[in-house]
Parts: C-alpha cells; structure tokens; sequence
C-alpha cells in the first residue's frame, strides 16, 4: 500500500502556491486598492490555473492514485459545472447558508446595508468571486480532492458505490472524517499572511496576533464545512456559492442596536440559524442522485 506522503506534499505545495503567489515579486500596498486587487487577481488566476492544468499528469502519472483523467475531474467536483441539475444544487446549498445567518440577514434587510462596505466594484468582485472561486478550486478541489483520490485508490473500483471516482464516496463515513479536516487546516494557515499586511500598517503584535488567530480557526471551521458540502454533493459549484454567501455576510455580529424585543428576536434567530443549518446540512446537500 502506498503512502499517503507524496499526496500531503503534493497538496501542501498546490496550496501554498497561492499564498506565494501574492507575496513573491509582489507590488504592496493596502489590500483594497485596485490597483492592488487587480495585480494580485492575475497573480492567483494564473497559479489557480497552472495547477487545474497540471492536477491530470500529477494524480495519474506521478501520484497514480486516479484511473484517467476524467476520474481527475470528477474527483475535483468539477465535471459538474457542467451539468443543468447543479443548479438545484446550488440552490439548495445557498438556501440552507441563508438559513444559518437568519439573524444577520434580518439585521441586513432592516438596516439596509447591502453592497455599502464595497468601495469599489472591483472590491466586490474579489469578495463575491474571483477569493470564493480561486480558494474553492485551490483548496477544496485540489487539496481535499486529492487527498479523497488517494484513500480511493486503495479500493478496487468494483468496490465503489459508482463506476468512477467521485467525492460522494465519502458522505456519512465518519472514519474518513479525518481527511474534511485536514485540508481546512492549509486553508487556515493560508490567512495567516495577513500579518504581513497588518504589520505594514503599524498594527500592534497583540492586534496582528489575536486577529490572525481568529481568521485562521475561523477559516479553517468554515473550509471543513465546505468539505462536508463537497463530499455530500460532489459538486465544486455548490461549494462556491456557499462561500460567495459568507464572505458577502462576513462573521455573525453577536450583539445589534435597537430595542430589546429586536435584539430577542435577532439572537432567537442566531440560534434558530445554528440549529436548522445543523439539523437539515445532510438533507438539503446529500441525494441519491448525487452519485451520477
């Protein structure tokens, strides 16, 4: 049996491409400049790419843990963009997103912040597509994806639940849970270039510390839930637009301004939110006619 090493370099080196992409030969300035956003969305697109392109040779020639290279793509979730059903998929996923910021989006809607904290289009963008977009082909479907490939390799394909290899294999196996949490973990540390941003702009250490903190056990909570999405649909779209929808709603605040009975109502709906999104994230994702 092989070891799983080579596919843990492998992935380490994919996600941290995207890291160094940003820093290497880089042109600073404040992140929300777009002059800035633009230089900076080049450099991802291009290493995104790059590695997309390179996944086929390095999962089936170097790592062998794929078939062929369609099995790549369906194993990275991304044969279906291409299919009409996904779109339901899409929605259920996003519906069930909005359940879980019930409160937030209820502040929202009464306050009528919408687009206000976007300064500029292309910050907007950034936020809503290009990061969401870019980090779920980096750090879903090629990390967590190949990782996925390796454990099914070990497996004959007459043993599969599909012809092919799909992440779907993994849904409601807890002993495989272990791998849903180990890609968000890159993804966790991936933010931890913020401080080089922070501290450029005279932050404190205390400050830089404690933020970069919270960013990066946020983020690594949010990229395990992300994994759940991917392995439940199989699809890389669903796990998009769950992660277009928080970043546009950002970290729930935990107390609003108004009178008592809005901020009952509002911290009911938190819990509201929490405890649907917990209790339907299974029959909202995951349907027999996901292993297609």
């Amino acid at each position: 049996m092989s070891s799983i090493i080579p596919t843990l370099v492998y992935v380490s080196i994919v996600a941290y491409s995207y890291v160094f992409s940003l820093h290497i030969k880089a042109v600073h300035g404040y992140r929300d400049d777009p002059i800035i956003i633009i230089f900076r969305t080049k450099r991802i697109a291009l290493v995104t790419i790059a590695n997309l392109l390179l996944a086929p040779f390095v999962l089936v020639h170097v790592l062998k843990t794929v078939p062929d290279v369609k099995s790549v793509f369906r194993i990275l979730g991304i044969l279906d963009f291409f299919h009409l059903e996904v779109f339901s998929k899409m929605l259920k996923t996003l519906f069930l997103f909005m359940m879980l910021f019930s409160g937030p989006l209820l502040d929202r809607i009464v306050n009528q912040e919408y687009m206000e904290r976007y300064s500029s289009t292309i910050e907007m963008l950034r936020d809503l597509l290009i990061a969401p977009l870019t980090e779920e082909f980096v750090y879903t479907s090629l990390t967590t994806g190949s990782i996925l490939a390796y454990e099914l390799s070990k497996k004959p394909l007459a043993y599969l639940a599909t012809p092919y290899y799909s992440s779907t294999e993994f849904h409601n196996k807890k002993e495989f849970d272990i791998y849903l949490k180990l890609s968000p973990i890159l993804f966790g540390f991936a933010h931890l270039h913020h401080a080089i941003e922070l501290r450029r702009q005279n932050n404190s250490w205390g400050q830089i510390i404690i933020t970069c903190v919270f960013q990066s056990i946020y983020t690594t909570f949010f990229g395990y839930l992300t994994n759940r999405v991917f392995v439940n649909t199989g699809s890389l779209a669903c796990c998009f637009v769950a992660h277009s929808f928080c970043n546009y709603m950002g970290f729930p605040k935990l107390s609003v301004s108004g009178c008592n009975s809005y901020k009952i109502i509002y911290w009911a709906l938190l819990l509201f939110g929490v405890s649907s999104f917990s209790s339907r994230f299974d029959k909202m994702t995951y349907t027999a006619t996901n292993r297609m």
